[in-house]
């Protein structure tokens, strides 16, 4: 096995520029065509983008090599530049996966992918390293016990949660770096102090944010 995996999973952040997210929304929806391009060439295996309010966010599964943002989903002016350069896209940063696609057969969909969802949530950012540790514990200790195309990625305090319907639960192809049992078996009520509330929140149960799905290409 090499190290590196055959497809990466790009995952951004952008944000409208204010009183524009109507126009993002738009050019995000027109980008479709040029990420089914990319599929049908074979450069990319699924993408999605997804909007929550001002903000929007697009994955994409490349193979055999990164695209850039420009390249998948261009640069579209409705969308403000971050003011560490010249982007409209900045990478989200993965810190939970449930599987890697160390090969393209192996991550190949072959059955039915019913729909693709996502969720945000705000983090506390005095709870991030406990987050993050709790996360990574249950990776490695439980690699292989859940759905291998789910991710939760970060930028900022916000996290997002991508996955797909029905779960796809498959031995991986490696083993977990972890030989502990640690995972706390009570899950739930451990992550919620870690959350920060929004501001209409009506309570824990309304931290996740189910968000809006624009498009998907390359499921079966």
């Amino acid at each position: 096995m090499t190290n590196t995996p055959a497809i990466y999973r790009l995952h951004h952040r952008a944000l409208a520029v204010a009183g524009s997210a109507d126009a993002a929304r738009a050019q995000l929806l027109a980008s479709r065509v040029t990420l089914q391009h990319a599929v049908d060439s074979g450069r990319v295996l699924t993408a999605s983008a997804f909007q929550y309010r001002e903000h929007f966010f697009t994955y994409a599964e490349c193979v055999d090599g990164e695209l850039s943002q420009d390249e998948l989903f261009g640069q579209p002016s409705a969308l403000t530049i971050w003011p560490d350069g010249d982007r409209r896209f900045v990478p989200m940063m993965d810190i939970f996966h449930c599987g890697v696609p160390w090969t393209v057969d192996y991550w190949r969909r072959r059955e039915h992918v019913e729909k693709v969802e996502a969720h945000v949530i705000r983090i506390r950012p005095e709870k991030l390293a406990s987050y993050i540790f709790y996360h990574y514990q249950l990776q490695e200790e439980q690699l292989g016990s859940f759905d291998k195309f789910s991710l939760i990625v970060l930028n900022d305090n916000l996290l997002f949660y991508y996955k797909e319907h029905p779960f796809v639960v498959e031995p991986p192809l490696y083993p977990g770096s972890l030989a502990t049992t640690n995972t706390p078996e009570i899950w739930h009520p451990t992550m919620i102090p870690h959350f920060q509330p929004w501001p209409d929140s009506t309570g824990p149960e309304d931290h996740w944010r189910a968000i809006e799905t624009l498009w998907t290409v390359g499921l079966p």
